[in-house]
């Protein structure tokens, strides 16, 4: 079956537009059908931060049936002299996994929010080893992956992320590494078993079962 996408950009401007309600409805119904089982339970706190700070978003709708499949969305964190650039979530409908929909809505929030412009650095969390693959394919600069030693403002905002957002949890900021920040089993995406340098390193620091994950740091001019 072939599928008509539209992709919807959603600036800052116009994210402030929204009704609140809208959006919670819109970010649930999607965070939702992504989890590959039925009937998820969890704290809806978690929606309700990413109504708060919500900064710009992209959504994919199947065009022809008019439903959203997938989204990614941002927060803009103001650190010291940097503006960075969060990316809050990325979530692809369970039915539409594996047709490289996380990649598109990834590549689309980056190209349109940097046209914006203003932003210093980008940053996510994430235990998947294909998200983080995705950034190492795109930059030589992707923190800790790079080849270069970790500089002291790219473990600062690691830490400020953190602390703004799992502070609760334990920090190992020489790795940009936090322990047990998803609950236990609470595995992001799917997780494939492949003989690389990237998953090797994983699989050696983390341990995606027990919800470690990584703080991805990267300088937007690299991206």
């Amino acid at each position: 079956m072939s599928h008509d996408y539209n992709v919807k950009f959603f600036s800052n401007e116009e994210v402030i537009k929204l009704d609140n309600v809208y959006l919670f409805k819109i970010i649930k119904d999607l965070f939702d059908s992504s989890i590959p089982w039925s009937n998820p339970k969890y704290d809806e706190s978690i929606i309700l931060q990413y109504v708060k700070n919500v900064y710009s978003m992209v959504i994919i709708e199947d065009g022809s049936l008019k439903k959203n499949i997938a989204m990614s969305l941002s927060f803009n964190y103001k650190f010291k002299e940097y503006n960075v650039f969060y990316i809050a979530g990325i979530w692809v409908s369970k039915d539409y996994q594996g047709l490289k929909l996380g990649t598109k809505v990834i590549e689309n929030l980056i190209e349109f929010t940097n046209k914006l412009g203003g932003f210093d650095y980008l940053a996510l969390r994430t235990h998947n080893p294909k998200v983080i693959k995705y950034f190492v394919n795109r930059s030589n600069s992707v923190y800790p992956f790079s080849d270069l030693e970790l500089t002291d403002e790219v473990v600062e905002i690691g830490e400020y992320i953190f602390k703004k957002l799992s502070p609760n949890k334990k920090f190992i900021s020489n790795k940009l590494i936090i322990r047990q920040l998803y609950d236990k089993g609470f595995v992001v995406g799917k997780y494939h078993i492949i003989n690389d340098e990237i998953v090797e390193k994983i699989n050696s620091e983390i341990s995606i079962e027990n919800g470690d994950a990584y703080i991805l740091v990267i300088p937007t001019q690299e991206i």
